[in-house]
């Protein structure tokens, strides 16, 4: 994501939403870099899915959410 603001509302910050029940991925909240931290060796052919919210420093509560689909 990228936010054309200066300052603090200009940094972004990043969350994996919706994955509260078996948490296979992790998130860099300053980077938005995904990583898996679970093991896959009995999930073959699985399609797993998840929201990423982006959201401004400033904490402003209409963050924007976007589909990402893990193969």
């Amino acid at each position: 994501a990228v936010d054309p603001d200066e300052g603090l509302n200009g940094e972004i910050r990043y969350q994996i939403l919706g994955q509260e029940n078996s948490p296979r991925f992790a998130i860099d909240p300053l980077t938005g870099q995904v990583r898996a931290v679970a093991s896959f060796s009995n999930d073959a052919g699985r399609v797993f899915g998840f929201d990423v919210k982006a959201t401004d420093k400033a904490g402003s509560d209409n963050g924007r959410s976007s589909i990402a689909n893990v193969f």
